[in-house]
């Protein structure tokens, strides 16, 4: 009896040894003197049995995080914060309910110092472009800020810290490490995150996913965008085309083109155009395989969008482009019908047919330049492009004229006189607006 007695006494001389230790740490912690209790902790994680335990865990964290914090101590003890963070890390794991935690008088300055230190030192790296540093103290300002705000051990209502999860993100996309960088930006645009500050964070997440050919990912991110930001929507628009433009074939394009514009999703002028500007300039990979047909096909569809975005908003470039389009068909057809040169009937039939259809798009190209031509006419702040597609524009409604007067001659000479004084008209302004 009297050796079950003695090892009960032992037994409970060791947990009072031990539950002072701890009492002795946490003053040392609470009166902000954590040099003092450093030997105390390290003797007890050096014991094998302790490791098993969450509140060895906890308390190591909790001394070298307020280590951390302290700039008169920290020097000492370099890399502080890599010990603390792996001890809190330990600690997460074994007491997910935060039990010790709860119970420890000192509240939740373990996780506060790992977070605050960490966010000063990662604006402090930031700002010096040290972008090492700065990801390895922002991904720690990050990890703790999430078990602060969720569990509402902060006094904010806020769920997360965005400034630290947005700077976490920049730090590492600097660093060129933008898979990583991805893993913050999907965690502000989850919570829908806007802002003038934030608004770069959805573009690289655009670019990223346009990069790596993610259709889904960019598609959700760009609508997500699109409406936080109502005001920048000829901004998503351009990102929208230039992702069709590298990850989609010009077959795709129009397919997608000939869909939203019969079921109404194009509502811009500037998403018209986008797909006007994409069938335009069509890869030359892709264009070397074209036959003129199917060029062509793409002209028509170019000059279709452009006229659309005109509808939408009345501006002469669009007009110019879309006349430019009918015009580049027109001179298509007219080399062709030189090539049929000959008497045979069979000859004079194929060029009966192709002078039909230039008479067609020297109306259409007409029609698109006199548009174009009265509205930058009439402005009077032009800018260089505008000027410069004015001077242009004079130039090929001469062309059609004087096309259409010399067809007119020996059939109608009503029409040789008209179009002859439209083409004078025009003639005479030839580089009356170049700049």
């Amino acid at each position: 009896m009297k050796k079950i007695f003695l090892i009960a006494m032992l037994s409970a001389t060791i947990a009072l040894v031990k539950a002072q230790n701890f009492d002795k740490i946490t003053t040392d912690l609470l009166i902000k003197h954590p040099e003092a209790a450093k030997p105390e902790i390290d003797k007890i994680v050096a014991d094998p049995k302790s490791s098993k335990k969450p509140e060895t865990w906890f308390y190591y964290g909790a001394v070298y995080a307020a280590i951390y914090a302290n700039p008169a101590v920290s020097a000492t003890y370099p890399n502080s914060e890599v010990i603390a963070d792996s001890a809190l890390r330990n600690y997460i794991n074994m007491d997910t309910s935060f039990a010790m935690l709860k119970e420890y008088q000192g509240g939740a300055q373990p996780l506060y110092d790992m977070y605050s230190t960490s966010f000063n030192h990662g604006i402090t790296t930031f700002n010096a472009k040290k972008w090492d540093s700065a990801c390895h103290y922002f991904s720690l300002a990050e990890y703790y800020s999430e078990y602060l705000f969720k569990r509402r051990l902060t006094q904010s209502t806020a769920n997360f810290d965005t400034v630290a999860t947005e700077y976490a993100g920049f730090a590492f996309q600097n660093n060129n490490q933008m898979d990583i960088a991805m893993k913050y930006y999907k965690i502000l645009a989850a919570n829908k995150v806007s802002g003038s500050d934030f608004k770069d964070m959805y573009k690289n997440m655009l670019n990223y996913y346009s990069k790596n050919k993610d259709n889904a990912g960019f598609e959700s991110t760009l609508a997500l965008a699109k409406q936080l930001y109502p005001a920048d929507a000829d901004t998503w628009n351009e990102y929208e085309i230039e992702n069709m433009d590298a990850n989609m074939s010009m077959d795709a394009i129009a397919a997608k083109y000939k869909h939203d514009d019969a079921a109404g999703k194009i509502t811009s002028a500037s998403q018209y155009v986008g797909y006007a500007e994409s069938f335009v300039s069509i890869p030359k990979d892709q264009l070397s395989s074209m036959d003129s047909a199917k060029q062509v096909d793409f002209r028509y569809l170019a000059a279709d969008a452009y006229s659309k975005g005109f509808n939408l908003q009345n501006n002469g470039l669009y007009a110019f482009n879309a006349g430019v389009m009918y015009y580049n068909v027109y001179t298509t057809l007219d080399d062709r019908y030189y090539n049929l040169r000959g008497e045979a009937a069979g000859l004079k039939a194929q060029r009966a047919v192709v002078e039909k259809q230039e008479f067609v798009l020297a109306d259409s190209s007409v029609r698109w330049l006199t548009q174009a031509y009265n509205i930058l006419k009439a402005k009077t702040d032009r800018t260089k492009s505008e000027s410069n597609s004015l001077n242009h524009t004079v130039d090929f409604l001469a062309n059609i004229y004087a096309w259409e007067r010399d067809k007119n001659r020996g059939v109608n000479p009503a029409n040789v006189d008209k179009y002859d004084a439209l083409f004078k008209q025009f003639d005479a302004e030839h580089d009356k607006y170049k700049q």
